[in-house]
């Protein structure tokens, strides 16, 4: 009986070995399948890496023409400035002179048109007390 015990112990066994070879195939398969997903996910990620250098390429140029755009605005408002400080100076020309000549009117028509009265205001007191005249006092 001896002979009985080993052979069952032998086919014990041998059930043991082809259930975990049947397990280990099942893991193979599952780290195959795991393994090609990885694959895929490296080949993807290289893909990706490999456009790297060219999406930095464009940003470099789309910096360059922004900061070319930058300097263009720059040097337009710079100009912008110098024509608005030059139509400043004429127009405080231009005020200067209406109002000096405003004055002078104001100054001649007190003192030439009788019965003239200025009716004065801020400007008046640019006038000298003794070139107002009497109609402008």
């Amino acid at each position: 009986m001896d002979t009985e015990k080993t052979m069952q112990y032998i086919l014990e066994q041998q059930a043991k070995f082809w259930a975990g070879m049947e397990e280990m195939r099942a893991r193979q398969e599952e780290m195959r399948a795991q393994q090609a997903a990885l694959h895929q996910r490296q080949a993807a990620t290289d893909d990706r890496l490999d456009r790297v250098p060219i999406i930095v390429q464009e940003l470099i140029e789309i910096q360059k023409r922004a900061e070319q755009r930058m300097d263009a605005l720059a040097q337009a408002q710079q100009r912008a400035d110098e024509r608005m400080d030059a139509l400043i100076a004429v127009v405080n020309g231009l005020v200067a002179g209406q109002i000096a000549g405003g004055l002078r009117t104001a100054y001649l028509a007190a003192n030439l048109l009788p019965g003239w009265q200025y009716a004065g205001n801020d400007q008046e007191k640019q006038i000298p007390k003794d070139l107002r005249g009497s109609a402008a006092r």
